[in-house]
């Protein structure tokens, strides 16, 4: 009987205790842990699918590989780039017979949100959707192969327009593009490589010392 009596005056002796069930405490105690932990911070909006006019979208003069050009702004030369360098005719003669392949969005920088865009990664599917349905004139001397293979494709409803991803700013799809054309399946060449990662160092690093830098860029 005294043991129970003092079990029974242990129970009641913490005031914080009293007048509410134990188990009602530990489920108000553990709530507030839980809110004590989540972040403050809001997670970043996902980027939503726009299917954006071709004549809206335009090529990216600040892209690595056109450092062969003496004018990265000019169409015409972009054009002969993506044919002569990068297999935009291979591309064109894939769409023309298969369709478009829509699993990939292109990429794309506004910085408000509206028309022109630039497109950061995307540029040889722009450069063979654009040449396909009539929106740029194919190069003199590739007049007549480009003519054919829009006649010889399968599928004449060629693209209008193309699955986007829009961004505000250039740096925020910049690491992506180490991702995917320095150690994955388009890869670029040696020259453009270097340029690349000479953007992303004075994008992100320009105030850290050369061996952080180094580092960085290693990773």
């Amino acid at each position: 009987w005294l043991q129970m009596t003092a079990l029974r005056g242990s129970a009641t002796a913490d005031p914080s205790h009293a007048g509410r069930p134990v188990q009602e405490s530990s489920r108000k105690d553990m709530a507030t842990a839980r809110k004590s932990r989540s972040p403050k911070v809001p997670p970043p909006q996902l980027q939503t699918v726009r299917h954006i006019p071709t004549a809206d979208l335009q090529f990216d003069p600040e892209n690595p590989r056109f450092y062969r050009l003496n004018d990265a702004s000019n169409v015409e030369s972009v054009v002969e780039e993506m044919l002569d360098k990068e297999g935009a005719q291979n591309l064109m003669l894939s769409i023309g017979q298969k369709g478009y392949f829509a699993g990939e969005p292109l990429l794309v920088v506004s910085k408000d949100g509206n028309a022109p865009y630039t497109v950061v990664e995307g540029n040889r599917r722009l450069a063979a959707v654009k040449l396909l349905n009539g929106e740029i004139p194919p190069p003199p001397r590739r007049k007549t192969s480009i003519g054919q293979i829009r006649a010889d494709a399968a599928i004449k409803d060629f693209p209008t327009e193309l699955p986007c991803l829009v961004y505000e700013a250039r740096k925020d799809v910049l690491r992506y593009l180490g991702y995917r054309h320095i150690t994955g399946i388009q890869e670029w060449d040696a020259l453009s490589k270097a340029r690349y990662l000479a953007e992303l160092k004075e994008t992100f690093y320009s105030q850290d010392s050369q061996a952080s830098q180094l580092k960085s860029l290693a990773n």
